[in-house]
């Protein structure tokens, strides 16, 4: 995935597979307090291959010791390529801000991490707005998630048409669509929160 024979990562750092090592700071601490409070935490983000190339990978890990959490952990990487090329050039500022949007952070949430005002974090979420031509917060998600989003948006479609034709005897509940087509719904309507990014059970 990242391009490196296996024993030339054994007991290194993890900086190398990130784009520079701000974000990899920065990422490690966005997920501090989650893994010293569930012992787990999992994101989004943009990573970097040996040749420099970028590509978005799903991260998910595990730690053994809540107190050191980054000493003793289990991740696992995924190379999110296929369903989301990443076709349009993105700052570092740019690329943080993608991965906390996809997170679900709210303007002050993300200023909070990244240790910025608010309005910073709007003015550099303008920018890949107009590069991405997105008209809203909503839209730019939408294009971050590339494909991924076009597949889940036909199945929304798909939900919807079952559900407006639901059987007799069958509950709404058992007839609601899974979490990452509910998400659609809200984000196709235009919904302006971000905290229902990725929250349905």
């Amino acid at each position: 995935m990242f391009g490196h024979e296996l024993h030339a990562l054994i007991g290194q750092s993890l900086a190398p597979l990130y784009p520079r090592a701000e974000e990899y700071h920065h990422t490690g601490e966005a997920g501090l307090p989650a893994m010293r409070s569930t012992g787990m935490y999992s994101d989004q983000r943009i990573m970097r291959r040996r040749d420099g190339s970028l590509f978005w990978c799903h991260v998910s890990g595990r730690t053994l010791d809540r107190d050191d959490p980054y000493a003793r952990a289990v991740w696992r990487f995924e190379d999110l390529s296929n369903q989301r090329p990443l076709t349009t050039p993105l700052t570092p500022r740019e690329r943080e801000i993608a991965q906390q949007l996809l997170g679900g952070g709210t303007s002050k949430q993300i200023a909070r991490v990244l240790g910025i005002s608010p309005r910073n974090v709007e003015a550099h979420r303008a920018r890949p707005m107009r590069k991405i031509g997105a008209a809203t917060q909503g839209k730019l998600v939408a294009r971050l998630l590339g494909a991924l989003w076009a597949a889940a948006g036909a199945l929304a479609g798909v939900y919807r048409h079952r559900r407006h034709r639901r059987r007799p005897g069958v509950s709404a509940a058992a007839a609601r669509p899974p979490g990452l087509v509910r998400w659609c719904f809200y984000a196709m309507a235009g919904a302006r929160r971000q905290r229902y990014l990725w929250a349905c059970p």
